[in-house]
């Protein structure tokens, strides 16, 4: 008797769109994604604002 063959294994999860990724794993990572980018944004924000205050101060100090 030969042994029956093994199934092939299942591709990769490439994607969140997939069917097998469970709901609360996709919220998870969505979740994540928004606090990343609102991190990056606050620090985005910072530095503008570092940016502005030195190109007032220039401006302050040569008109006067």
């Amino acid at each position: 008797m030969s042994p029956s063959p093994q199934p092939a294994p299942a591709p990769p999860i490439t994607s969140l769109d997939d069917p097998r990724v469970p709901e609360r794993v996709r919220w998870a990572v969505e979740r994540l994604a928004v606090r990343v980018l609102a991190r990056l944004a606050r620090e985005e924000n910072e530095a503008l604002k570092v940016r502005i205050a030195a190109l007032e101060a220039k401006l302050g100090g040569s008109a006067g």
